[in-house]
């Protein structure tokens, strides 16, 4: 359901033939690879049942070299450096005030939601949330991380809100079923984890 919208975003993003056939086949490129991983992680799982984590490791190089050896440093062209169209102070502000914000809401459960250390962090992140978006609209969007455009494309908007309902209706099931799965079924941990 996602994946044609998530096309649609590409080719309204990218424009040029050339960028949109690179932006497409990296889109495609990415879920292959999820699913070579997936798959190689599970066959890795029932090959390692038992075994030390050594072996897993061992494994994982086994498949991971020979990937490795057609690349040869010659073949890809030199280009400039790419660090210095980043936007290094938006990224800078967005990690730190993510990071606040999870320990604040951490903290919350253990030290009570009245607690300064609590409150404080939790107001500094979303003052610099609010203000990253702030500076991104000072930036010319070919460098801004999210261009203040992003939010004006058709439905684009819905499509976000769509996207992050799942992952709070799984952020909090998962809490509780694990709960449940342990205390009322009385199952193992490992168990839990893996109906998860």
């Amino acid at each position: 359901m996602t994946i044609p919208s998530a096309l649609k975003l590409l080719v309204k993003v990218f424009p040029d033939p050339l960028e949109q056939a690179q932006a497409v086949g990296f889109f495609a490129g990415c879920g292959a690879w999820a699913v070579l991983w997936s798959v190689q992680c599970s066959f890795n799982g029932c090959l390692t049942i038992g075994s030390s984590d050594l072996w897993h490791a061992r494994l994982i190089c086994i498949f991971m070299i020979p990937s490795q050896i057609g690349e040869t440093a010659g073949s890809r062209k030199p280009k400039g450096a790419k660090w210095k169209s980043l936007d290094l102070v938006g990224i800078g502000i967005l990690t730190v005030s993510f990071i606040l914000l999870i320990f604040a809401v951490t903290s919350g459960s253990t030290d009570g939601w009245k607690s300064p250390v609590v409150l404080i962090l939790l107001i500094i992140s979303i003052i610099m949330i609010a203000g990253f978006f702030y500076w991104e609209t000072l930036l010319p969007a070919d460098r801004a991380a999210i261009p203040p455009r992003t939010w004006f494309y058709n439905n684009f908007s819905v499509l976000f809100a769509t996207a992050l309902l799942p992952s709070f209706w799984w952020s909090g099931v998962m809490f509780i079923f694990s709960i449940m799965w342990q205390t009322v079924f009385h199952w193992s941990v490992m168990s839990t984890a893996v109906h998860m």
